[in-house]
């Protein structure tokens, strides 16, 4: 169980890791950065494959469909977008590690909508955590151009969107259908994200470096369906602590790819994220029934 969940976390940390080395390389080799473009053709397909496999599925029943799901869409519409905004004014390493910024909010929205619970060890874990996010930010506003800050909080912004989206998500993959969630979050999310296009980006449009933008498509489309398999059997929390690797992995596209220089900031507060994110999980607090579910594996011969 602990390899299962261990792999998959790890697979979608490596596909978000993907999507900012490809973002960043983007806007270094082309100076092209087009959020709503990309992220409008995501959920377009997003929407056209999961809506034939909906449609096809006799088993489903079709219930009148979620305000929710409206809601869900814009806050992972403007996640996406934020975060490919941010790679503008900040570097690849500070948007990853401030990502951080979802746990803690997913943590409260997950204890007022989930009645999610938390020990205070764990609580004091994710203060740690804070610690980090804070150095990173000043080493950025101390060490770079004065519009690190500007992408900095853009950073923050999209992982406060995400963790909204994530909660959310986690709630209608498990109390509704998953391709139905995702076929209704790729019809708002294609719908805003097409509004917002022709009012923000169309007059400044233009296509470069195709390959790219197919390749971000692609692995945020997988992104989105593995995600959503995910939360059936997992929580928004977990998910959030298991991405947390995706920092690793941007830090060493940063240092090898970008030739970034990193500071003795960066990494003591990644360090202190990690302690944080180790204490988090060493004192997760057992459920009685997960309790009873592990005494009945041990007698299993």
């Amino acid at each position: 169980m602990i390899s299962e969940k261990l792999i998959q976390g790890q697979l979608i940390s490596v596909l978000v890791a993907a999507t900012g080395v490809i973002n960043a390389q983007l806007f270094a080799q082309y100076n092209v950065s087009l959020p709503l473009f990309a992220n409008m053709l995501m959920y377009i397909i997003l929407f056209s494959f999961n809506f034939a496999l909906y449609a096809s599925d006799r088993d489903v029943v079709k219930k009148p469909f979620n305000i929710l799901y409206a809601f869900t869409a814009f806050a992972d519409v403007h996640g996406n977008i934020l975060s490919v905004l941010a790679f503008r004014f900040t570097s690849i390493t500070s948007v990853m590690l401030l990502d951080c910024t979802t746990i803690p909010c997913v943590m409260i929205l997950s204890y007022c909508l989930l009645k999610t619970t938390y020990s205070r060890l764990q609580i004091c874990s994710v203060c740690i955590c804070g610690f980090g996010i804070l150095l990173v930010i000043y080493s950025d506003h101390e060490n770079s151009v004065g519009t690190s800050l500007t992408g900095d909080l853009l950073a923050v912004a999209a992982a406060i969107c995400y963790a909204v989206s994530n909660v959310s998500q986690e709630m209608m993959v498990k109390k509704y259908n998953r391709v139905e969630y995702l076929m209704m979050l790729g019809l708002y999310g294609g719908i805003i994200s097409c509004i917002e296009f022709f009012i923000f980006e169309f007059e400044h449009f233009f296509v470069d470096g195709v390959w790219l933008i197919a390749a971000y498509v692609v692995v945020l489309f997988t992104i989105y369906n593995v995600v959503s398999m995910f939360l059936m059997h997992h929580d928004a929390a977990l998910l959030n602590l298991s991405l947390l690797t995706s920092d690793v992995w941007s830090l060493l596209a940063g240092v090898f790819l970008f030739h970034q220089v990193l500071s003795w900031m960066y990494i003591v507060g990644f360090l202190g994220m990690l302690v944080g994110i180790v204490g988090f999980i060493e004192w997760e607090e057992v459920s009685p029934l997960e309790e009873f579910e592990e005494q009945l594996l041990d007698e299993v011969p």
